[in-house]
């Protein structure tokens, strides 16, 4: 388990999401999640790829709110 700072925003619901958690940026203070194991977490709670992936960008990736987690090699699927 990675020590979280207070105040940090966290994907939810943890269940799923927490999965996919990879690292903290330090100098930005956010989380930083990878996009393929978002994908693996909402398929393992039973989305398909095409609802995954949408999901992700409209509800994650399309977020733009100061603290917001980075999203590492997203880039790599467009």
């Amino acid at each position: 388990d990675m020590d979280i700072p207070e105040g940090t925003i966290i994907l939810e619901p943890r269940s799923i999401f927490d999965h996919a958690m990879v690292g903290y940026d330090i100098d930005q203070a956010v989380l930083i999640y990878d996009f393929d194991l978002l994908v693996e977490s909402l398929m393992n709670s039973g989305c398909n790829m095409i609802e995954s992936v949408d999901y992700i960008y409209f509800n994650i990736i399309g977020v733009k709110l100061h603290g917001w987690p980075i999203i590492q090699d997203y880039e790599k699927n467009l």
